[in-house]
Formats: structure tokens, sequence, C-alpha cells
């Protein structure tokens, strides 16, 4: 069994990362010009890539990014809330933006969030849940860069400790991971 995990394209928000300070606010934003483009250049890449379903994100750039990449495959689109980025609330601290996937530290940004702790946890049972129902299929899913952090640990067996950022991924990248048997 193979997952393809396929990050969603660019967003306006996406630029909101290189601040350095301050409280930003946390949407659900549509992929920008340049965020369509990608996927559209994902979709590509991918049409001939088998799938035997597509997960996505509930977050509206990642649906958004499904949906293009499916126009080659013709799958219903299931979303699923267990590959939704990390909820960091309404707004989000930059000031602890880079320490928010310290598994040490287990920040919660605000009282609405969640910790990296609560995150890693429902992303492993969501891809142990995968591998029990599905272990003969190719699924893709759609998702966010702190979710592909999630799958490095995951899929590499990695400790929980220290700052989890380990394998970042860019917009409309592509990384497949296998179940070992």
């Amino acid at each position: 069994m193979s997952v393809y995990f396929a990050r969603h394209g660019r967003t306006d928000d996406n630029d909101h990362l290189k601040q350095t300070s301050g409280l930003v606010p946390v949407s659900d934003v549509p992929l920008n010009e340049l965020g369509v483009e990608q996927a559209d250049e994902l979709a590509e890449q991918l049409k001939s890539q088998h799938f035997d379903m597509i997960i996505s994100s509930p977050l509206l750039r990642a649906k958004q990014t499904s949906e293009i990449v499916n126009r080659y495959h013709n799958l219903p689109i299931i979303i699923d809330n267990s590959f939704q980025e990390l909820r960091v609330g309404k707004y989000l601290d930059q000031s602890v933006w880079g320490e928010l996937f310290d598994i040490d530290k287990n920040i919660r940004n605000n009282d609405d969030a969640e910790t990296v702790t609560e995150f890693f946890t429902r992303v492993y049972k969501a891809l142990d849940n995968l591998k029990e129902k599905y272990a003969d299929k190719e699924i893709l899913i759609v998702s966010h860069g702190g979710v592909n952090q999630a799958f490095h640990a995951y899929f590499n067996k990695l400790k929980w400790h220290g700052n989890m950022r380990l394998d970042r991924t860019k917009n409309a990248e592509i990384r497949k991971y296998d179940f070992k048997k």
C-alpha cells in the first residue's frame, strides 16, 4: 500500500509565515493564482498515476487542489478532518511559529488550538486506520505542510522529541510513502 501526500497549492496566507512577530488571523483561504497554476502542474504530474481514492483536508486550499488533481481521476473526494493542518486557533502568534512543532515544548498557541502532540496523535491514528482498512489501495492525500511533518515522522518511525519540522514540503509538492508489511 502506498500513500501519496500532496501539499496544497499556494495561498496569499502563505506569505504571512514570512512575518517574524505579531498576531496573524487564521482563515480558510482559497488558492491564489499561483496556487491554481501549481495545482494544475501537480494534476499533470499525477494524471497517469493510479489512485483508488483521494482524501482531502477539509480546508478550502486542499479541497481546491484535490479537485484540480481529480480532473484526471474522476474519483469521489473524501473529506477527512484528520488531515487538517495543525489547529492554531483564530490567531497565530508569529513569535512562536518556529516552536509550534517542538514536541518538548508542546505549545498551545491559544485556548482553541491543539498542541503538536495532539496533532501528531490525530494524524497517526488516521494513518493507522488507513493501513488497517485499505491495505491494498493506492491513496492520494491532499493536505498541508504540517501534516507532512507527521507523515515523515510516522513513516520513518521517528521518536517524538525536539522540533519535528524536519521534512518541509513546497506548495503542490508530492511525496510517496509506503506502508511496510
